[in-house]
């Protein structure tokens, strides 16, 4: 008998079919925003696979920021999102409201809306919170901006 590792059925798999069961798995998570991004910690070949071989996998965007969410750079954290994927997106963008503020809406940091303005032609659903003033560069595009667009709210 030895000590040595036995490698696991499921890196035995096809990459086209773990690249199924990665997309299984991320559709639609809204309890865990970025759920994609745990399938690139897990090891190289899983990694691999999400990052290269599976652009249906970022095709859902699903961010939430809380109160104390802190101010990185969104836009080039979603443009590399979605850079890795050509096909339609669907976006959900939704932000905790403190009780004092109930029934106002917080402002959409400005590096996210920019970032949704580059791929406005591939946006497919689009749910987002926040206040008029910072959606202006989004609501304001042209009349065809968002030829894919099936819903929005």
């Amino acid at each position: 008998m030895t000590n040595e590792a036995q490698p696991h059925v499921i890196n035995k798999l096809a990459s086209e079919l773990l690249s199924e069961i990665f997309v299984a798995y991320s559709e639609p998570n809204y309890d865990m925003p970025l759920a994609q991004l745990l399938l690139t910690h897990i090891c190289h070949s899983w990694r691999d696979v999400a990052l290269n071989s599976t652009p249906r996998l970022w095709t859902i965007l699903y961010m939430f920021f809380g109160l104390n969410s802190s101010d990185f750079d969104h836009q080039s954290m979603i443009t590399a999102w979605l850079s890795r994927s050509v096909l339609p997106v669907d976006v959900r963008i939704e932000q905790e409201q403190p009780l004092e503020m109930s029934g106002h809406r917080r402002r959409v940091p400005r590096g996210v809306v920019k970032a949704l303005v580059s791929v406005s032609s591939r946006i497919r659903t689009l749910k987002i919170q926040g206040t008029e003033k910072s959606l202006t560069p989004l609501i304001s595009l042209p009349s065809g901006s968002f030829p894919v667009l099936g819903g929005a709210n």
